[in-house]
């Protein structure tokens, strides 16, 4: 049996639009995306989207930073599969970081 570790799939700093591609022969399964509103003075929409499909996997308005401001980040947990050739993008507000990690499979 092989092991399985995480792996990074895309990271957007201040609201830069990312893009990830599954590989050929792989199947990505996203566990974990991070965001942090880093600006200090109004809310800002963060959200991970799937290309194809346009269709929001996850959207959240977050509050105003520094880190110790309840909502200012977000850590949220999910199983979303993606299959070879398949996109997930960043649709965030100008001020929000993001990070989004998961599984990369090898098929059989």
């Amino acid at each position: 049996m092989a092991n399985v570790y995480s792996t990074q799939f895309l990271t957007s700093h201040a609201g830069a639009p990312v893009t990830a591609v599954v590989p050929d022969g792989f199947v990505a399964v996203i566990r974990t995306i991070t965001a942090f509103n880093a600006s200090v003075i109004a809310p800002e929409t963060a959200a991970l989207v799937l290309v194809a499909e346009a269709v929001t996997i996850w959207q959240s308005l977050l509050s105003p930073g520094p880190p110790d401001v309840p909502n200012a980040s977000a850590v949220i947990n999910c199983r979303v599969v993606r299959n070879p050739g398949q996109e997930i993008a960043t649709n965030n507000g100008s001020d929000i970081d993001m990070t989004v990690s998961g599984y990369l499979l090898t098929l059989p």
